[in-house]
């Protein structure tokens, strides 16, 4: 084996782990946004079931004022449900995408955490 074919193979295994190293970048990428989005709809979603729950609790109503915030802020909420179904909607994509590079395993924890946004986002 002389050096041009030492060199020649060098070359090639190097383009092969640049390209390798370019698809696990993407991956990071992807389960990062993935990941971010999934928080942010959580969250949104343990915030509003949180202001559901105030609004709907009638115990210490205690003059017209009381009835009339309650209503705004169930208002509110039923104002920002098609922003809430967006923002779901946009996790699935992300989720989606990372399955693409992601283990049986890793694809059933993604599947799980966006069916339980959408049940408790659809429970709200």
């Amino acid at each position: 084996m002389n050096i041009q074919q030492i060199t020649s193979r060098f070359q090639s295994v190097h383009a092969t782990a640049k390209e390798i190293i370019k698809k696990c970048e993407q991956a990071v990428v992807d389960h990062t946004a993935y990941q971010e989005k999934y928080k942010q709809c959580s969250e949104w979603i343990s915030a509003a079931q949180h202001k559901f729950n105030e609004c709907k609790n009638v115990a210490n109503i205690s003059a017209r004022e009381d009835i009339l915030e309650k209503s705004e802020g169930l208002k509110d909420l039923i104002s920002q449900k098609s922003s809430a179904t967006l923002l779901l909607n946009n996790a699935v994509e992300l989720g989606e995408k990372a399955n693409l590079s992601t283990s049986d395993e890793g694809k059933e924890i993604i599947r799980q955490q966006l069916q339980e946004l959408q049940h408790s986002l659809d429970s709200l």
